[in-house]
């Protein structure tokens, strides 16, 4: 940490130690989202991750996801939640699909992600405080017949508290006999850029294996907290010759 953090970057870091109160939401997305060629057939997701400040846990989670193609337009709804250890949340999305060049291994999609759900990243008041967000990502990936994938995913989420979206601080009366003061509690917005890194390993017909590594520095008052993801899981859809 450097002498020019700001106060809020100070409190979120006072917040890892015990020290203060800090409420902060979770990014509006969660790992790396569905490759485009899986929105498009419909997949659906499972993983586990895991949020980290430098080498610190943060937090973890479990999230799911289901795609379903609309039609013939180059859509697809996407259905899905999470639940971490001090929130829970819906994440609806919708995938811009257009088709791939004839003959080519490479596909390119957009999605426009919503979250909504109760809680904090760091737990301080599990499944409390209500939040929103909205993500807007694009993507590139390179697939290969037999079901595996590389994608990466580049963009923005902000999720904010509802009790103040852009961030507040506060007193309330203090509840412990032996130290009478307020206490301070502070609401910080998730505000961040996001690069999402994904391969999807066969592991049978219609199945495989997700692995995924992201960043998504936290940006506050002009500083930034190098916030890193880890995921893994299982991803499933209906098999093809292509996705």
């Amino acid at each position: 940490m450097t002498p020019h953090l700001s106060r809020s970057v100070w409190g979120l870091a006072l917040a890892l130690t015990g020290c203060s109160t800090m409420h902060v939401p979770p990014p509006a997305n969660l790992d790396a989202p569905l490759p485009p060629d899986a929105a498009a057939a419909g997949g659906m997701d499972v993983n586990v991750g895991a949020q980290t400040f430098y080498y610190y846990p943060l937090a973890f989670h479990l999230r799911g996801a289901k795609a379903l193609p609309m039609g013939e337009t180059p859509l697809a709804l996407e259905l899905g939640g999470n639940v971490g250890v001090g929130w829970v949340g819906i994440n609806p999305a919708l995938h811009w699909l257009p088709a791939p060049r004839p003959g080519s291994d490479w596909r390119f999609g957009g999605r426009l992600g919503l979250q909504a759900g109760a809680g904090d990243l760091l737990g301080e008041v599990p499944f409390a405080d209500p939040f929103l967000g909205a993500s807007l990502q694009g993507q590139a990936s390179r697939v290969w017949d037999d079901g595996g994938a590389i994608t990466a995913a580049l963009g923005w989420g902000y999720t904010g508290h509802t009790r103040c979206m852009e961030g507040c601080s506060f007193d309330e009366p203090g509840s412990d006999p032996q130290d009478p003061g307020p206490a301070g509690h502070s609401y910080l917005p998730y505000n961040a850029p996001g690069l999402h890194l994904r391969a999807d390993l066969p592991a049978g017909d219609g199945y495989a294996a997700t692995l995924m590594l992201g960043a998504q520095p936290l940006i506050s008052r002009g500083d930034v907290l190098p916030i890193f993801e880890l995921g893994v899981g299982i991803h499933h859809h209906d098999p093809g010759p292509r996705w």
